[in-house]
């Protein structure tokens, strides 16, 4: 329920879907394209600008495009670093999973990319080393430093809603 309120405190109009916590997962529980079909539909339904789907953790974070197409958690990072390197420049760190776009996108700010081995531990490690301003991991882990070194899927909801208030996303 953090995701929700935290979106609300935001300023966003927030619907939400399997929130209830009973314990009960009404979907796999990988954050992947294929698992996301209700909040595809949820959010064509409700017109909404985004739409976004955590992992049990709640350290990995999915998005769902206002078409009501999952985008794949793979450019969470790419966008959540959009929103950072558009305020504050600097170097960012992502493992060897993630998908190459996200150089292309660094570059546009005249940063540079580092990459770590596959693992949150790694990716924070290089993150210190290189004192990132940004990190993570091509699974929908986003590591903001300025919080915290761990992925955190309710620092990617506010760096994307950041965004969003910005630019209209192209998808």
């Amino acid at each position: 329920m953090a995701g929700p309120k935290l979106l609300e405190a935001l300023g966003a109009e927030v619907f939400t879907i399997n929130v209830t916590p009973d314990g009960s997962f009404p979907r796999p529980a990988e954050p992947l394209s294929e698992n996301l079909g209700d909040l595809c539909a949820a959010v064509k339904e409700h017109h909404a600008d985004v739409g976004f789907a955590q992992d049990m953790d709640a350290d990995r974070l999915a998005v769902v495009s206002e078409e009501g197409v999952a985008i794949g958690e793979e450019y969470t990072l790419l966008l959540a670093t959009l929103s950072v390197l558009g305020k504050t420049a600097g170097p960012v760190v992502a493992n060897l999973s993630t998908t190459r776009a996200l150089g292309e996108v660094v570059r546009r700010f005249d940063c540079s990319v580092f990459q770590s081995k596959i693992g949150e531990v790694n990716v924070t490690e290089e993150m210190q080393k290189q004192n990132a301003v940004i990190g993570g991991e091509g699974n929908g882990g986003v590591i903001y430093p300025r919080l915290n070194f761990a992925r955190d899927s309710l620092v990617g909801m506010a760096l994307l809603r950041s965004l969003i208030r910005l630019v209209r996303l192209p998808w």
